[in-house]
């Protein structure tokens, strides 16, 4: 298995209510009771600390939810969110987008290790140049531990005002930070049924003219 780097039970504290998170980090979680510690963990450790973790369980039969709820206890940056039945991954964005407090929303997956720096460089990039959308590199690995290669990312080489070359890019929602407002203003929803469901919100985030991608 690859992974990447880089009526429904509703579990929210008042705390996290009142409190307006800069970046609300949107795992999707199904049976991944195996790999989902370690992703959490490796967002819990980001040097950028103002952030929600928002767990979305789409209905695991696993140890997934003890999982979840056991972390949740542990740090008030999380909530979950637990649902009765099993919908798909498109159904679970969908449910990220609507749920997020946070300006910007990160859309990860619970087999996916965050570098501990990433939240701070990519919400420092959209600060920095008013970004919609910025989308960085990553690596597939094998395993629990991953094997970091060497090398200058393919990014190095893109013009971010080169859409034709930046709809060749993969599709992943994990690699990028989406200002909120501007994913709930357009109206869009990860098609139901989909297998390669990021790749339509891809494509139409990389035709929108008026998306400011930064990379």
């Amino acid at each position: 298995m690859c992974h990447i780097i880089i009526h429904d039970l509703y579990m929210q504290s008042q705390d996290s209510q009142d409190r307006k998170p800069l970046v609300t980090v949107a795992t999707a979680v199904y049976n991944a009771a195996e790999f989902l510690e370690a992703a959490i963990n490796s967002i819990l450790v980001q040097t950028f600390r103002n952030f929600e973790l928002l767990l979305i369980d789409d209905g695991s039969t696993d140890r997934s939810k003890d999982i979840c709820s056991r972390l949740a206890l542990s740090d008030n940056r999380i909530r979950c969110i637990f649902k009765s039945s099993n919908d798909g991954l498109s159904v679970v964005r969908n449910l990220s987008v609507d749920e997020s407090f946070g300006k910007y929303l990160l859309m990860a997956d619970a087999d996916d290790l965050m570098d501990e720096h990433t939240l701070e460089k990519a919400v420092k990039k959209a600060e920095d140049e008013a970004a919609d959308v910025v989308i960085w590199d990553y690596e597939t690995f094998s395993g629990i531990a991953p094997q970091l290669k060497e090398g200058v990312s393919r990014l190095f080489k893109i013009d971010p005002t080169d859409r034709m070359k930046l709809l060749t890019l993969p599709a992943f929602m994990p690699v990028r930070l989406i200002r909120t407002d501007y994913i709930r203003n357009r109206g869009w929803r990860f098609p139901k049924g989909l297998t390669k469901q990021d790749i339509p919100i891809h494509w139409a985030m990389v035709t929108d003219s008026n998306c400011r991608i930064s990379l």
